[in-house]
C-alpha cells in the first residue's frame, strides 16, 4: 500500500435456507460499500465476502473470513486507514483461555459454521488486531450479537469513562475503534422499519453519518443511541478501543 492508502473488508451473512436465516445482512454491505465509495475508498481496495455469492472465494467461509482479515492489514503502513464491516449472526462459547470476565468468549458465525464451527474473538484477535502496525487507523462495525467485547480490544467505554476490559494485559499498537451492535449479554436486530431490511446498528450508523459527516464520538454514540431507540430497539451500542481517547474532541472519519 502507499501512504495513506485505505483497504475495507466487508461481511455479509443471510444464511439463506438454514434455520437461522437473516434478511439484512447483505444489504448492510451494499450500504455499507456505498458509504465508503462516497468517502474515499476505491472499490478495488474493498474485498466483500457475502452468502450469495457462488464464487467459493468470495464466500464467507470460515477459511476466506480468516485469509481476508490477514489481506485487510497486510501492507499497511503508518497513515493508512482501514474499516471492518460485518453483519451475521454473533454467538457465546465458554472461555477457555480465562481471559474472559464473564467467562465467555465472544464469536462471529461463518456461513459454513455448521461444518467448520465458530470464529472466537481471540482468533480475531490474533489475526486482525494485534499484528496492525503502530500509527495503522482500523474502523470496526459489529452488526451482531454478543458484540460488545467481541474484538478483544483494551478499553471499553461504560458509565462515561473507560474501562480495562477482560483479565488479561494486552499490547495493541495500532488506533484501532469498534462500535458494536449491543452488549456481550444482548442481542442485535434485523430492522425491518426501513424499505429495505438491513441491520438496526448498520441502518443507525448510516442514518447519523448521513445528517453529521464528521462527528466527534460523543455524538456518534449518542446519535447511534438515539436513533435505535427510535426504532423501539432495546440493544445498546457499545465503544470499544486499542487506546483511551477523549470523545469530546475526537472526530469519527473513514477518509483519513
Amino acid at each position: 500500500m502507499n501512504k495513506n492508502s485505505k483497504k475495507a473488508l466487508l461481511i455479509g451473512i443471510n444464511y439463506k435456507g438454514t434455520s437461522s436465516a437473516l434478511k439484512g445482512c447483505i444489504n448492510d454491505v451494499l450500504n455499507v460499500e456505498q458509504y465508503l465509495l462516497q468517502n474515499g475508498y476505491n472499490k478495488s481496495e474493498i474485498r466483500i465476502l457475502r452468502d450469495d455469492y457462488r464464487n467459493p472465494q468470495t464466500r464467507p467461509t470460515a477459511v476466506n473470513i480468516v485469509r481476508s482479515m490477514n489481506w485487510l492489514i497486510s501492507g499497511t503502513n503508518k497513515g493508512d486507514s482501514l474499516f471492518f464491516h460485518y453483519s451475521g449472526h454473533g454467538a457465546q462459547v465458554p472461555d477457555r483461555s480465562g481471559d474472559e470476565i464473564d467467562g465467555m468468549d465472544e464469536t462471529i458465525v461463518p456461513c459454513d459454521f455448521q461444518r467448520m464451527g465458530l470464529i472466537s474473538d481471540d482468533m480475531i484477535f490474533r489475526t486482525m488486531i494485534q499484528p496492525i502496525k503502530e500509527g495503522v487507523k482500523l474502523n470496526c462495525i459489529m452488526d451482531c450479537c454478543h458484540s460488545g467485547t467481541g474484538l478483544d480490544l483494551p478499553y471499553i467505554f461504560n458509565s462515561n469513562c473507560w474501562k480495562p476490559e477482560g483479565r488479561r494485559k494486552v499490547n495493541v499498537s495500532g488506533d484501532i475503534c469498534m462500535i458494536s451492535g449491543c452488549r456481550d449479554n444482548q442481542t442485535s436486530a434485523d430492522d425491518q422499519s426501513k424499505y429495505k431490511a438491513g441491520g438496526a446498528l448498520t441502518n443507525a450508523f448510516l442514518s447519523v453519518l448521513n445528517k453529521y459527516p464528521s462527528p466527534h464520538f460523543t455524538q456518534l454514540i449518542k446519535e447511534i443511541y438515539s436513533e435505535l431507540r427510535r426504532g423501539r430497539f432495546s440493544q445498546i451500542p457499545m465503544l470499544s478501543s486499542s487506546k483511551q481517547f477523549d470523545l469530546n474532541t475526537l472526530s469519527f472519519n473513514v477518509g483519513l
